[in-house]
């Protein structure tokens, strides 16, 4: 595994073995070959200080997450009802981090509607795309082009015309640059085109929001169905500080134990089974510690499994097992690092090597964010905790749709 992550992308390319399984038409060639360089680029220079966040960045997001889940509470509210129902909970997550990452993130200080059918757009294209990644990689790629991938093409680019469209008016008006995001104030600052920014902008919402939401929404879950009395005491404590801190930084991150622990062992146990692809550019030998020798020839693929090293007994202890309080993630080395703090060779969720995620530590917060909002809230799922499924592409999910239930306010009907 890490003689194949370690080698530059002129030998084993994730970018060409993206485009290979369909990406260049579901999000693009500037994303497929440019996004993740743009991404980094700005997440280095815009939210990051070395291996911690810079100061204003952690409140304004929490703020923005707290916002935004009471915009959604609010769309789901009944008139005269102290209570609220959430019937999709892994949705209504997803739904509070788009939100969150867009304005966060991009900006474009749009009104409640087009906002609203923006998010729905966002939402139910990235459903679409994992569809048609699943359907296109057991279909010849003469029939899945024109059927499975290009069908999904037009729908991105009427979702990025559209985009493109708000990018324009954002633009135009300076009344409005002091609420751009970080994003899109380089993509002015560089003369970047709207056509090209809103191409980055669906790449940037398809790897920002979805993988998070889902981990929180398991950490939740694995909380409720896996901790001790003791472990939600300690949780629902841990939550009301990180929500009520007014220093709020990198370290009450790393220093919320519970939630932390239970944010990277959720992750461990749900990362999907095809993880890291790479094509080959040219033959490669591999040798491993017996001296065996691997041939991959020019044009292979390989997928480097995360639930296969994940669920390892010889890598970690019962890996089938969820253990929240392993030793792995007991020790805090360094509270302003948020990042996984064992080798990416055995946590291999955000990837390794050339191609390491840059987002790694944005998700992890992300995710522990959501989880204490979550708890902070009282969120109550309805009918218990169904067993974890991974019929789906991204993050394993849970086997039936999981509802819950909010305390609210009486919304008046007047």
């Amino acid at each position: 595994m890490k003689q194949v992550a370690s080698l530059p992308s002129s030998i084993m390319s994730s970018e060409k073995a993206i485009a290979d399984i369909g990406f260049e038409y579901l999000l693009g060639k500037t994303n497929v070959f440019q996004g993740t360089a743009w991404h980094k680029r700005i997440l280095k220079d815009e939210i990051f200080d070395s291996s911690k966040f810079k100061p204003s960045f952690l409140p304004s997001l929490r703020a923005e997450l707290s916002k935004a889940m009471e915009n959604e509470i609010k769309n789901l509210a009944t008139p005269g009802k102290s209570s609220t129902l959430i019937p999709d909970l892994f949705g209504f997550v997803r739904r509070i981090v788009l939100r969150t990452m867009f304005n966060k993130l991009i900006g474009l200080s749009l009104n409640d509607d087009d906002e609203n059918v923006l998010l729905d757009d966002i939402m139910c294209f990235q459903d679409i795309v994992e569809d048609a990644t699943a359907t296109a990689a057991v279909m010849a790629g003469f029939i899945a082009r024109p059927f499975v991938l290009r069908p999904v093409e037009r729908r991105r680019k009427s979702i990025e015309k559209i985009i493109a469209r708000h990018i324009e008016k954002g633009w135009s008006n300076n009344s409005l640059k002091g609420q751009w995001g970080p994003w899109l104030r380089i993509f002015n600052e560089s003369r970047t085109s709207s056509e090209e920014a809103a191409t980055l902008v669906v790449g940037l919402m398809f790897a920002a929001h979805k993988n998070p939401a889902i981990g929180a929404t398991q950490s939740f879950c694995y909380l409720l169905s896996e901790g001790s009395r003791s472990d939600i005491d300690r949780a629902r404590n841990e939550a009301k500080h990180l929500m009520q801190s007014t220093s709020f930084s990198t370290s009450d991150i790393v220093e919320a134990r519970t939630l932390r622990q239970y944010v990277l062992e959720t992750v461990r146990m749900t990362s999907h089974s095809i993880g890291a692809l790479r094509k080959a550019c040219k033959e490669v030998i591999l040798v491993d510690s017996s001296q065996r020798e691997y041939r991959i020839r020019q044009g292979e693929t390989v997928a480097i499994s995360h639930i296969t090293t994940h669920r390892n007994n010889s890598i970690w202890k019962d890996g089938e097992k969820f253990d929240a309080h392993r030793e792995e993630w007991a020790s805090v080395a360094d509270t302003d690092d948020i990042s996984v703090p064992i080798d990416n060779y055995k946590m291999t969720a955000f990837s390794h090597g050339t191609n390491k995620c840059p987002g790694e530590r944005l998700a992890i917060a992300l995710m522990e964010i959501m989880l204490a909002l979550l708890i902070d809230k009282n969120v109550q799922i309805n009918g218990g905790v169904p067993p974890i499924s991974f019929e789906r592409a991204t993050l394993a999910q849970r086997a039936r749709r999981i509802s819950a239930t909010v305390l609210t306010e009486k919304v008046s009907s007047s």
